[in-house]
């Protein structure tokens, strides 16, 4: 039994949004709305949000209970507390196609606009958001999936939180991070600091490969401690090593994920992570506004996510030992928030969008402003998703 089917705890799954959009730009042949707007990526991630909404997941026996969206910033050009440090980082990337561009702006509306959170913070990168939810989840008790295949994201994993590789069927559990790495997950961002990364222009190690990345981190137990400790490695390694040591301690910064994310549209740490996280409870959203909204996308309206009532999902039970039991109070208590049942009534209103200078999505209301015209034909299979029919 994997960790997201562990019964009764709900099971939060995490999308890279951007990731999926470049997979359904490739995947489906190109396609602009009436409006004359490229939307081949928005029809294959509106797969993926119907699938979602309706309680779909790539996973057949693990369900999605909770479901965050998080984006990347839309434009080509990032500034983070990453290129701060290191103004050359990503700095060799080839740039976004045009037609994909167009498209990347709208995914956080067309997510809001089917009733599931997006997150985005201009400071950080996705995956810096996927961690602080992570955290989240872990401090809560709650099982988590994260759908990518980012090798970064691989650091997150734990028994309660897996990597799944949808496009290579692919699980990252901690056994499968040792079998592709030869570390545990929590030393992933020491490895990739001394392989550094050509994708990302992450400096690493000079003369070091992965083999030699495994064996340092074997040895010395992690990159700060095969610095401070460089008899316990090989000559030819220390000599590396120590050749490149500030350029190891700046790689090791920019590989290590941030978990501390400001998340206002999820309230405030006060309130704890069990009440914090049931907003990601898909909401079920105006079907008429929803429909007028796809039509303007040239989005095919049998996309459009079912009506039905699904079962309220109960909170967690605390266990002993459990960081998460001080959290997990008694169902009396106010910060805890009973589980709402997806697309019934009774499931909570989303929370007021944030004032244009906070970090995150604007409201999908801005976004529903339609084309008024007709809904272009399009063959009913949807391909280049998450989870390919």
């Amino acid at each position: 039994m994997n960790a997201a089917t562990q019964a009764p705890l709900p099971h939060l799954v995490i999308i890279d949004a951007h990731a999926q959009a470049f997979r359904s730009f490739y995947a489906l042949a190109q396609s602009f709305s009436p409006s004359g707007l490229p939307n081949n990526a928005l029809i294959g991630f509106a797969g993926v949000l119907s699938r979602l909404a309706n309680g779909e997941g790539a996973d057949p026996g693990a369900p999605p209970d909770l479901v965050a969206m998080v984006l990347d910033a839309p434009t080509e050009e990032r500034v983070t507390f990453r290129t701060a440090l290191f103004p050359a980082y990503k700095a060799h990337r080839n740039p976004r196609p045009p037609l994909l561009a167009q498209q990347l702006g709208l995914l956080g509306e067309l997510t809001h606009a089917f009733g599931i959170t997006p997150f985005y913070d201009p400071d950080f990168e996705a995956d810096d958001i996927i961690a602080t939810l992570v955290t989240m989840a872990e401090r809560a008790g709650i099982y988590t999936t994260i759908h990518s295949a980012d090798k970064d994201l691989t650091q997150l994993v734990s028994d309660k939180t897996h990597v799944l590789d949808t496009m290579r069927g692919k699980r990252y559990d901690p056994s499968a991070v040792i079998e592709r790495f030869g570390i545990p997950a929590a030393l992933v961002p020491d490895w990739l600091a001394l392989v550094g990364d050509s994708s990302d222009n992450i400096p690493g190690v000079s003369g070091l490969g992965p083999s030699a990345a495994t064996k340092i981190l074997r040895a010395a137990g992690s990159l700060q401690e095969a610095i401070a400790h460089p008899e316990r490695l090989a000559r030819s390694q220390a000599v590396k090593l120590l050749a490149s040591r500030d350029a190891a301690l700046l790689s090791l910064s920019l590989t290590r994920l941030r978990d501390d994310v400001p998340l206002p549209t999820l309230g405030t740490d006060a309130e704890g992570p069990v009440a914090r996280l049931w907003r990601l409870f898909p909401r079920a959203p105006n079907r008429r506004e929803l429909a007028t909204y796809l039509k303007s996308l040239g989005v095919p309206l049998y996309l459009m996510p079912k009506e039905r009532d699904v079962p309220v999902v109960p909170l967690p039970t605390p266990r002993p030992g459990s960081t998460a039991v001080r959290e997990r109070a008694s169902p009396e208590s106010p910060s805890v928030a009973p589980a709402p049942a997806r697309g019934s009534q009774q499931a909570p209103q989303p929370v007021p969008p944030p004032a244009p200078n906070q970090r995150e999505e604007p409201s999908p209301q801005v976004a529903l402003t339609p084309v008024t015209s007709t809904t272009k034909s399009l063959k009913p299979l949807v391909q280049g998703s998450l989870w390919d029919d």
